[in-house]
């Protein structure tokens, strides 16, 4: 992704002119090549500008270029909506029927704002799968290994099954309640079918392998761009998945930058903002996390969310090119607790950085057994 800066070249007579230049960052590494004047005029500048205004100008072209870029990811989703609803548009539930249920879940909901309009997004993802299984609500409970199998076919996360069968469930109560008929809700997938609907996908915290700056360097070169992004800044801010995609979606909702200064060396870092809409029983003000980005890994995360397109890996390529079988979109987030540990950080710190309400969350469930630390053996006195 492509962004341009300006930058100021001093010359014999003492003059400074000014140079602008083009920064393209590609798997996290960002190269620069100078334009030549007559794109330097073309793209609105002169010879005359002051370098603040110069920089405020191409301030200004990378917000609209910025802009473009999200319209863009925003034509390419709501095609995909679009693909999907028409999968569903001959399906067994008329649009009449649908449209009530929608007013049934608005009227019916018991949490916040933001998980309602998931939830009636989800409601597409279910219609589809009614469609593909051919299935009435008396059939569910029955036939739920068939749904179950549907989810595994699909490599949908255990997470977001739990989200789609709430709203498969709804959808068969308020059929009973219309047609007074029989309707039995279809429980949560346990056991082995669990095991290989968790294996099918891999893609939630539970069976994710960690992600390492290794395994990341690996996949530098391998996937395409904003793909590696992704992956980059998971590992490195320690977020999810769905973190993530919300601020690609909505930047300015979901994401914050401001600056710290440290008590001890005065140094100014930046700090990461990350809202989370799932803690309800606080505040909207006590629902950010800070993370301060000590780490030049860290600022060029930030960087990326800024500049690049960030687009989510397929998990297929990553499982392919890493080696390793159990990755998934949670290894960064994974990961991130030894990474702070090996770069020195407490485990008190790293614990509030992933937004845990416990240390012993942390520990039980992101801290890697399998690795080996210890520290290093003090030299015996001389006798």
């Amino acid at each position: 992704m492509s962004y341009l800066r300006v930058a100021t070249n001093q010359s014999k007579t003492g003059l400074k002119w000014l140079v602008l230049m083009v920064s393209k960052v590609t798997n996290g590494k960002k190269t620069e090549k100078k334009l030549t004047p007559t794109v330097f005029r073309d793209l609105g500048f002169s010879d005359n500008m002051s370098a603040l205004e110069a920089r405020e100008h191409a301030k200004k072209l990378n917000a609209l270029e910025k802009i473009k870029r999200k319209e863009q990811a925003a034509k390419v989703k709501a095609s995909e909506r679009l693909h999907d609803l028409a999968i569903v548009e001959g399906s067994l539930i008329s649009k009449e029927q649908s449209d009530l249920f929608v007013t049934y879940m608005q009227e019916n909901w018991q949490g916040g704002e933001y998980n309602l309009k998931k939830h009636i997004q989800h409601w597409v993802k279910v219609q589809k799968l009614i469609t593909d299984l051919k299935l009435q609500p008396s059939q569910y409970f029955k036939q739920k290994k068939s749904i179950y199998n549907w989810f595994r076919k699909q490599q949908i996360s255990v997470s977001y099954i739990e989200k789609l069968l709430k709203v498969l469930n709804m959808w068969g109560e308020f059929y009973a309640e219309e047609s007074k008929s029989y309707f039995k809700k279809v429980p949560s997938p346990r056991g082995l079918i669990l095991e290989n609907i968790k294996e099918a996908s891999n893609a939630d915290g539970n069976g994710s392998a960690p992600m390492t700056r290794k395994i990341l360097m690996k996949l530098s070169d391998k996937l395409p761009e904003g793909q590696y992004e992704y992956l980059h800044a998971c590992l490195w801010l320690g977020l999810r998945p769905s973190e993530l995609d919300r601020i690609i979606e909505n930047e300015d909702k979901y994401f914050q930058m401001k600056a710290h200064k440290h008590p001890v060396n005065s140094e100014i870092i930046k700090v990461a903002g990350i809202y989370q809409p799932k803690l309800t029983g606080v505040s909207k003000d006590s629902r950010w996390k800070w993370i301060p980005c000590f780490h030049p890994e860290q600022v060029a995360a930030l960087n990326n969310i800024a500049t690049v397109e960030f687009k989510k890996p397929i998990l297929k390529t990553i499982r392919k090119y890493s080696g390793v079988d159990t990755l998934g979109l949670y290894s960064g987030r994974k990961g991130f607790t030894d990474l702070m540990l090996d770069l020195g950080q407490s485990l008190e710190n790293i614990s509030q950085w992933l937004g845990h309400a416990s240390i012993e969350r942390t520990w039980k469930h992101y801290k890697d057994k399998n690795k080996i630390t210890f520290n290093n053996i003090p030299e015996a006195e001389n006798e």
